[in-house]
Order: C-alpha cells, then sequence, then structure tokens
C-alpha cells in the first residue's frame, strides 16, 4: 500500500474521530465490517472520501463485484495490485 493511500485511512478515521489501532498490522488486513471500523454506509462515504483525497475515480461496481473486506484488498480492488 502506498503512503497516500494510508494517509486518506488515517484522515477519515481523524474526520470521523473515531480511535481505531492504525498501528497494528490487523488494521490493515482483517475485515473492517466485523471488526465495526465500517458499515455499509460509511463503506461508500468512504469510497467518496477516497476519490476526493486520493484525486481518482473508483469503480464503484468492480468494488463491489470484488468485495474487499479489509483495507489492504480495498487498496487492490482500486489499484489492481495483486501483491499489497
Amino acid at each position: 500500500m502506498n503512503e497516500q493511500y494510508k494517509g486518506a485511512v488515517v484522515n477519515f478515521f481523524a474526520f470521523k474521530k473515531q480511535n481505531v489501532p492504525l498501528d497494528e498490522e490487523g488494521f490493515w488486513t482483517d475485515n473492517y465490517f466485523a471488526l465495526g471500523y465500517l458499515d455499509s454506509l460509511e463503506f461508500f462515504q468512504f469510497i467518496l472520501f477516497l476519490e476526493q483525497h486520493l484525486g481518482i475515480e473508483i469503480d464503484i461496481g468492480h468494488i463491489i463485484e470484488t468485495s474487499p473486506s479489509s483495507f489492504m484488498t480495498l487498496y487492490s480492488a482500486i489499484f489492481g495490485v495483486i501483491d499489497v
């Protein structure tokens, strides 16, 4: 994962004023829904936030098809990176 993406994730949770364990490896690899970091509405808000913060357009149809469940798998789905 690149630093710009990680920074966007950090900024999203800072904006929400939600304390999350950003420095723990599991935060990036574990299921963000199961751990309560995001719910379905917040997920779409997060996608919009990423678009604005990173200055990119995210293919939401592709994201829904791939069903990423962690910040690492979402990064892969957005940027087409297999080995992150």
